[in-house]
């Protein structure tokens, strides 16, 4: 039987960002973490005041939240009309929460992705381990026109987050931009 060698594409990149220095559920009430594994069960909350140390266009918080500027969030809107949610979390200096609204699946398998100590309590688990490089499930997904989000979340307890997934013509777009922060991965088919 012949081997059969399979070659990764590259079909995008994983959005991701320097640490900001801030805490996004610093202040959150009890009742949005599971009492147990302190997963997130309150998706809907946004804190009103978000302290951080580090100012840039895009960060990301200790657990595991992207935050932007004005600027940034303005060129993702005109970048990807109608693709993103934004929330306010600090008026002084304005920055935003943002997430991807299209959601594509991820390849647990190939990545060899751990799951462990599922909660009793809330049924997710503590720790999903093996995010990058990004598989996808959706053979032939078009990244090209869009921003996308995992339908698995990665990390520990509250900072679990799904990734954001760019066209591989992200880079070149926002170095000429000149924004601070970003981090980017591949995602491969």
């Amino acid at each position: 039987m012949a081997n059969k060698q399979m070659t990764d594409r590259r079909v995008g990149l994983v959005l991701s960002a320097t640490d900001n220095g801030g805490y996004f559920f610093a202040d959150a009430p009890s009742d949005v973490f599971c009492p147990e594994c302190r997963s997130v069960l309150d998706r809907s909350y946004h804190p009103k005041k978000l302290t951080v140390k580090k100012h840039l266009d895009i960060g990301v918080t200790y657990d595991n939240r992207k935050i932007c500027t004005p600027r940034f969030k303005s060129w993702l809107e005109e970048t990807f009309p109608r693709q993103l949610a934004f929330w306010i979390v600090n008026d002084d200096p304005l920055m935003y929460f943002f997430e991807p609204l299209p959601q594509l699946r991820f390849d647990t398998e190939r990545r060899k992705t751990e799951f462990l100590s599922r909660c009793h309590k809330c049924s997710q688990f503590r720790e999903v381990i093996g995010a990058t490089p990004a598989f996808l499930k959706d053979k032939g997904a078009d990244l090209s026109e869009g921003i996308f989000r995992t339908d698995i979340e990665f990390g520990s307890r509250e900072g679990k987050a799904p990734l954001y997934l760019v066209p591989l013509t992200f880079k070149e777009h926002v170095q000429r931009e000149r924004f601070s922060g970003l981090v980017l991965a591949d995602v491969l088919e």
